[in-house]
């Protein structure tokens, strides 16, 4: 209860998405994995569409046992290793850790997010 306490502090105030905002994130994600169902179906679930806007580390997501956004936070800085390793903490079956998939999604998230900033600047 605390450690969720401490996340919510530690996160950046702003307004929430609107839900067509959403989805036209979903929708840029979409285009850049563009063939790539596996991959887009996969980071849906898993990756964050904004994670500059956490102020949580990694390594503190998985001290506190919060795996599934050690994860997210590992997919944005593009460590596939740490992807496998948190997600295979969660315990639940991610589409991510599929054979071979892992990688392209890693690399389609990071594409996303280069996209994001230029954006944003």
């Amino acid at each position: 209860m605390f450690k969720r306490l401490l996340f919510r502090i530690r996160r950046k105030k702003e307004k929430p998405l609107k839900p067509s905002e959403k989805r036209e994130e979903l929708s840029d994600l979409k285009t850049i994995c563009d063939e790539d169902s596996e991959a887009y179906q996969a980071l849906r679930t898993t990756m964050l569409l904004k994670p500059w806007k956490i102020e949580i580390s990694m390594e503190e997501a998985a001290e506190s046992k919060n795996f599934w956004l050690a994860g997210s936070l590992a997919i944005y800085a593009g460590n596939v290793e740490k992807v496998k390793e948190y997600f295979r903490k969660d315990g639940r079956k991610w589409e991510i850790l599929e054979p071979g998939i892992t990688e392209k999604a890693v690399m389609k998230a990071q594409q996303y997010y280069a996209a994001q900033k230029k954006e944003k600047k």
